[in-house]
């Protein structure tokens, strides 16, 4: 069975797991997000990596914020403002050759959702979830609709009281 080291990167942890392609969750476990440089990220990476037994053939990465999945950039908000700009995807590789996919949090949700739950047997919908933000993911045609400028379902961002214009 192949196996993937699945990390979701939140705003005060990251829970992580092997996932293998039935979806059968292997090694689950928390650790304290690492939030201060991209060396901390990278070294959180592969201390989870070698913490659950070097096994995993791939690395998929779930984080807050504007992630170009085309390039691998975080390009910006949520809460890893060390990361900005960064190629997660590069960064972790030049660590672990392993491949790896890198994806904003809230669209892992609606994918999950799509793949295995709530939105199984639909072709559009929307995925809202509370953490230490709020993110979310937008499906249409069973896709994801990530935006024009990758907002789509950035919920955190959104003006609550337009009164208040540094709400968040």
């Amino acid at each position: 069975h192949m196996r993937i080291l699945v990390l979701d990167f939140g705003g005060s942890s990251v829970k992580y797991a092997l996932v293998d392609e039935d979806c059968q969750v292997l090694l689950p476990g928390r650790c304290i997000a690492p939030l201060s440089s991209p060396e901390e990220f990278v070294s959180t990476v592969e201390k989870i990596y070698t913490g659950t037994g070097s096994v995993a053939e791939g690395i998929a990465v779930s984080i807050p914020g504007y992630v170009n999945t085309k390039t691998g950039v975080l390009q910006g908000s949520g809460a890893y403002f060390n990361l900005y700009g960064e190629n997660l995807v590069d960064l972790i590789h030049s660590r672990l050759s392993l491949p790896v996919a890198v994806e904003n949090d809230g669209r892992c949700g609606a994918l999950a959702e799509v793949w295995k739950g709530a939105l199984a047997d639909c072709n559009d919908g929307v995925v809202l979830i509370l953490g230490t933000g709020v993110a979310g993911g937008i499906v249409k045609d069973r896709h994801i609709h990530a935006g024009k400028n990758l907002a789509a379902a950035e919920f955190s961002n959104y003006i609550v009281n337009p009164n208040q214009p540094n709400f968040l």
